[in-house]
């Protein structure tokens, strides 16, 4: 087993050290969505007690029903990719 692993955080800031244009606006969004995949993540664990089951009561575009973790995982998302800009 590696004792040393490669994170996602650390690979990016490695990479952008290679780049000299680089301003670290991609290594910004990685985070916010590395970020957000944590949070959906650990809502989806506690989603029973967290009442995330079932549905919004909501239609998208398509006409389909939305359910309570599809709407949150879009709203955070969204959150996550308008605060790396």
């Amino acid at each position: 087993m590696d004792c040393d692993p490669i994170t996602l955080t650390r690979h990016t800031i490695n990479e952008q050290k290679h780049h000299a244009g680089a301003r670290g606006e991609f290594t910004l969004l990685m985070s916010s969505i590395q970020l957000a995949c944590k949070y959906i993540s650990q809502a989806v664990r506690k989603a029973g007690i967290a009442k995330l089951y079932g549905l919004a009561g909501e239609t998208n575009a398509t006409g389909d029903d939305q359910k309570k973790l599809d709407v949150l995982s879009n709203d955070v998302f969204i959150n996550a990719i308008q605060s790396s800009l």
